[in-house]
C-alpha cells in the first residue's frame, strides 16, 4: 500500500510540475507576442540617461551620487549575446578644473561571461522573455503592492563562484508587459544584493516592438541607472557596427 501510495504521490508531483512548465511557456509566449519579442535577434535604442555611483556615499540613507549620461545609445545582440552604450558625460574632473565633456562606454561580449556583465543582457524587457523561454522557466500568480502579476522565475546557465546558477525573477502585468525584472549578484558590501529593473511607460516602434520610456535600476536600495529612451529599432541591420568598439579617437556606436 505504501509503494502505491509513493508512486501516486510521485505521480501528482510530476503533473504538477509539467502543467507549470506549460503554464509558464503560455505567460512567456503571450508577452512576447504583446512586446513583438517574437523574431526579436537584436535590438537599439537610444535617449538619456543617468549613471549612479553604488556605495560612494557617506550616508547609506540617501541615494547615490548620479552622473549624466548623455547622448545614451544601447545596443544588444541576444544571439550571441553582446551589448555595447556609449554616452556622453559633463562635469569636473576629480583632479579638479572645469568642467568637461568626457566619453563613456560599456562593453559585454561573449567571452565576459560572468553574471556581472551578462545581466545586463538578461534583466532588460526583451532579454527577460528569451531567457525564460530557454531555461526551463516556471510562473505563480502574485499580488504585489495590490496588484496582480504573473511572475516569471528561471535560473540563468551563468554560475556563481559557489556554483550555483543565478536566480531571475521578472513580474508580467495584465497586459503582457514586462514591468520588474530582479535578481541577485555577490558584493562585498552587501552581501548578496538585490538588483532591480523597473520598466514604465510602454511605447510602440516599428515592427510591433514595444519599448519602455522610462528606466530604473537599483542596486544596493537607491538607483544606479535611470533612463528616459527616445526611440528603439529592431534588428537593425548595422547590429554588428553598433557593437564594435571603434579605433581610439573615435567614438563609433553608431548613434
Amino acid at each position: 500500500m505504501s509503494k502505491k501510495l509513493t508512486i501516486v504521490v510521485a505521480l501528482l508531483a510530476l503533473l504538477t510540475l509539467t502543467a507549470t512548465a506549460q503554464d509558464a511557456k503560455t505567460v512567456i509566449s503571450s508577452a512576447s507576442r504583446a512586446m513583438g519579442v517574437e523574431g526579436l535577434n537584436s535590438i537599439h535604442y537610444y535617449g538619456v540617461a543617468q549613471n549612479g555611483n553604488l556605495g560612494q556615499n557617506n550616508n547609506s540613507n540617501q541615494p547615490w551620487p548620479m552622473t549624466a549620461a548623455n547622448d545614451y545609445v544601447r545596443a544588444i545582440d541576444f544571439t550571441q549575446p553582446a551589448s555595447r552604450a556609449t554616452w556622453q558625460t559633463y562635469a569636473v574632473p576629480v583632479t579638479g578644473g572645469p568642467a568637461a565633456l568626457a566619453p563613456g562606454q560599456q562593453n559585454i561580449t561573449p567571452q565576459n561571461m560572468a553574471w556581472a556583465q551578462q545581466l545586463e543582457i538578461w534583466i532588460t524587457p526583451w532579454g527577460f522573455l528569451k531567457g525564460a523561454a530557454a531555461n526551463n522557466a516556471t510562473v505563480k500568480s502574485d499580488a504585489v503592492g495590490g496588484k496582480r502579476y504573473q511572475v516569471v522565475t528561471f535560473n540563468s546557465p551563468v554560475k556563481s563562484p559557489g556554483g550555483q546558477p543565478y536566480r531571475v525573477v521578472g513580474y508580467i502585468n495584465n497586459q503582457n508587459l514586462i514591468e520588474r525584472v530582479q535578481t541577485w549578484l555577490e558584493n562585498p558590501i552587501f552581501g548578496d544584493m538585490l538588483v532591480e529593473a523597473e520598466y514604465n511607460h510602454y511605447r510602440d516602434a516599428a515592427n510591433g516592438l514595444k519599448f519602455p520610456a522610462q528606466i530604473i535600476q537599483r542596486r544596493g536600495g537607491w538607483p544606479t541607472f535611470t533612463a528616459y529612451i527616445l526611440g528603439a529599432h529592431a534588428n537593425p541591420a548595422n547590429i554588428q557596427q553598433l557593437l564594435t568598439v571603434p579605433p581610439a579617437g573615435q567614438r563609433g556606436g553608431g548613434g
